[in-house]
């Protein structure tokens, strides 16, 4: 299901409810952004995996998440491969997010493994 079939249906439900309680009901859009995704054949991604895997013990391998991040909006103007790896829990997130110590730690390892890692991380794409 794309934004447009997600907006289709509230706006359908929006309007049903309207109609029953005998009111009117829009339905704006204020923020669309759109997902992204990194193709596992990216050298990204099989870099991360091997730094991950090297680093901390293992790989929770690559995976969706469903919430907004910077990355929605610098990965298509840039067209670069992109990947998001912690610190903290997958959900909401805003300035005052709290981590653990260990959590940052476990970033730190994972970006300056990824940094030093050889060989090319992005594909001339």
């Amino acid at each position: 299901m794309n934004h447009a079939d997600v907006l289709r249906e509230v706006r359908a439900l929006a309007a049903d409810a309207a109609a029953e309680a005998g009111v009117a009901a829009e339905v704006r859009v204020v923020a669309d952004r759109p997902p992204i995704d990194t193709p596992a054949r990216e050298p990204l991604v099989g870099t991360a995996l091997e730094v991950a895997a090297r680093v901390l013990g293992g790989s929770p391998g690559p995976r969706g998440v469903s919430y907004f991040s910077d990355a929605s909006v610098l990965t298509p103007a840039l067209g670069v491969p992109t990947l998001i790896f912690g610190p903290g829990d997958e959900g909401w997130r805003t300035r005052w997010t709290s981590t653990r110590p260990w959590a940052r730690w476990r970033t730190r390892r994972f970006y300056t493994g990824l940094a030093l890692a050889p060989g090319p991380a992005v594909s001339g794409s």
